[in-house]
C-alpha cells in the first residue's frame, strides 16, 4: 500500500518536537552536549520502526526547529545557538604524566604518591572541568590561604569568578596565590575577634562594589594541632590568664596548692578550648552575620536571584559519629558549626538565600598532616584502612562546593549537612582499627 506524503523519520520526528522530547544533560560538567529523547510514534505511523529509540543532537536539528512556527506553548528551555554555553575549562593545573592511569589505585598507596594519580584520573574522567563563568560572581572564602580554602578559591578563580579570600598567619601562601590569579584579593582576618570581623565586613563591602557577596565560604577554623599557635600568637587574653590572676591573689600572691591535678590540666587545656570553640563556632556566625547585607544584595539583583552560603564543617562534626581520639572542643566546635548552617537555613527558608555544610572527613591537608599522620606510625597501612584506601584530595571538596554555589538545583540543598567523608561517617572506627 501506498502513503501519498510519507515523511521521513526526522521530518516526523521534528514536527512533534515540543509534544514528544525530553531533555536529558549528560552531564553537568559537559556544556553543551544534549540529548534529545525522541519518543516512539504511534505503532500506525509508517515511520514508527525508524523513529523508536532514536537520539538526535540537536545540533542537526537547529535549522528545522528555527523554521517551526513560534508557539507560545513552547519550552523556553529549547537550546538555541545563542543559549549554548561556553565550553569547560579546567579548573587546576594538573599533574601531567606520560603513564596512562590505572584502572584502581594500588592497595596501600599512600597519600603523597596517591594524589598526582588520583587527580589525572579526575581530569581524564572530566570530574576537574568546571564551565566558564558567564558572569562573574563574587565569592568571599575564609582560611583560603591553605589546604581546602585554597582548593575553592583556585576553583572559583579559574572559571573566571572574582574571589576575596582571608588568611591569618600564612602570609607567603597568601601572597603566592594572589599573584596567581588576577581576579582573586587577600585580607587579613581573624575571626575569633569582633573587632577584626567588624573591619573585615568593611573591606568586603569595598571590593564587592554595590554587587553584594553571591557566594560566602565559611571554611576557616582551627584544629587540634593548630590551635597552640593561634593561643600563643594572635589569641590575645583568654580566660586562662584571668583564672590565673585570680589564683595568684589567693594565699597573699602565691598559687593556691590545694587544686586537684585534673582541675590543673583543666586550666592548661581551657585556652585551647575556648579558641577552638571562638574561631570555629562564633567566628563563623559572626562573619556571616556581618556580611548579611551583601548577601542579601546579591540574593536581590534581577537576573541572578540567589546566593549561596556553604560551610566547611567535619565528619565528627557533621554527623552522629565519635572520634574519641581527638580534642573534645574540636569537635564541638564543628558540630555548633553545623547546627548554625541548619539554623541559618531554617532562618532563610522563604527567601533565595540557599544554605548547606560540606562535612569532609580525612583530607589530605597540612592541618590533616600535623593532627593525625604525624602521629601515626605507618603511613602507608593508615591510608590503606581509609575508605576507598586513600585520603580525599582537597580539590574534590572544592569541587562539591563549586557545584553546590553555582550549578546544583536551587534551594533543593537547603538545609542540608552533606557527608563528604568516602564512608568514614559510617565507619569511624577505621581510624582506630587501623592502629591497633
Amino acid at each position: 500500500m501506498r502513503h501519498a506524503a510519507l515523511v521521513s523519520p526526522v521530518e516526523w520526528a521534528t514536527q512533534k518536537i515540543y509534544q514528544s522530547c525530553t531533555f536529558r544533560r549528560t552531564s553537568h560538567r559537559s556544556f553543551p552536549n544534549w540529548d534529545m529523547s525522541i519518543r516512539a510514534p504511534p505503532p500506525s505511523h509508517p515511520a514508527s520502526s525508524a523513529v523508536a529509540c532514536t537520539r538526535i543532537h540537536p545540533s542537526s536539528l537547529q535549522g528545522r526547529l528555527a523554521e517551526l512556527p513560534t508557539s507560545p506553548s513552547a519550552p523556553a528551555f529549547l537550546p538555541t545557538p545563542t543559549q549554548q554555553r561556553m565550553p569547560p575549562v579546567p579548573c587546576h593545573q594538573l599533574v601531567e604524566t606520560g603513564a596512562s592511569p590505572p584502572s584502581k589505585l594500588p592497595r596501600g598507596l599512600p597519600s603523597r604518591d596517591a594524589a598526582p594519580m588520583v587527580q589525572e584520573r579526575m581530569a581524564q574522567n572530566g570530574v576537574r572541568r568546571l564551565p566558564a563563568a558567564e558572569a562573574p560572581l563574587n565569592v568571599v572564602v575564609t582560611g583560603g590561604s591553605t589546604g581546602i580554602g585554597k582548593s575553592i578559591v583556585e576553583c572559583f578563580a579559574a572559571a573566571g569568578h572574582r574571589v576575596l579570600f582571608t588568611y591569618l598567619s600564612s602570609v607567603h601562601g597568601a601572597d603566592a596565590l594572589e599573584a596567581k590569579y588576577k581576579a582573586v584579593t587577600k585580607a587579613k582576618l581573624d575571626q575569633g575577634s569582633v573587632l577584626s570581623v567588624a573591619n573585615f565586613a568593611g573591606v568586603v563591602a569595598e571590593w564587592a562594589k554595590g554587587e553584594g557577596v553571591h557566594v560566602l565560604v565559611n571554611n576557616a577554623a582551627l584544629g587540634s594541632a593548630t590551635v597552640q599557635k593561634y593561643v600563643d600568637g594572635v589569641g590575645g587574653h583568654s580566660v586562662v590568664d584571668v583564672v590565673m590572676k585570680d589564683m595568684k591573689l589567693c594565699n597573699g600572691g602565691e598559687k593556691k596548692a590545694d587544686l586537684p591535678e585534673s582541675a590543673l590540666g583543666m586550666i592548661r587545656r581551657a585556652a585551647q578550648d575556648e579558641a577552638l570553640m571562638r574561631v570555629n563556632a562564633l567566628g563563623p556566625l559572626w562573619v556571616t552575620d556581618a556580611l548579611m547585607d551583601s548577601i542579601k544584595m546579591a540574593a536581590s539583583v534581577q537576573g541572578r536571584g540567589r546566593s549561596s552560603i556553604v560551610f566547611i564543617g567535619s565528619v565528627g562534626g557533621g554527623s552522629a559519629s565519635v572520634f574519641p581520639e581527638y580534642c573534645a572542643a574540636d569537635l564541638m566546635s564543628k558540630s555548633a558549626l553545623s547546627y548554625l548552617s541548619k539554623h541559618l537555613a531554617a532562618q532563610h527558608v522563604r527567601d533565595s538565600i540557599d544554605v548547606c555544610c560540606v562535612a569532609p572527613g580525612a583530607t589530605e591537608t597540612e592541618m590533616f598532616r600535623r593532627s593525625t599522620l604525624s602521629k601515626v606510625s605507618d603511613v602507608d597501612a593508615f591510608v590503606d584502612s581509609m575508605p576507598k584506601r586513600r585520603l580525599i584530595q582537597p580539590e574534590e571538596i572544592a569541587d562539591a562546593v563549586f557545584w553546590l554555589a553555582t550549578q546544583s538545583p536551587p534551594g533543593i540543598f537547603h538545609g542540608a549537612v552533606l557527608d563528604a567523608s568516602m564512608g568514614l561517617a559510617v565507619r569511624p572506627g577505621l581510624q582506630t582499627e587501623s592502629r591497633r
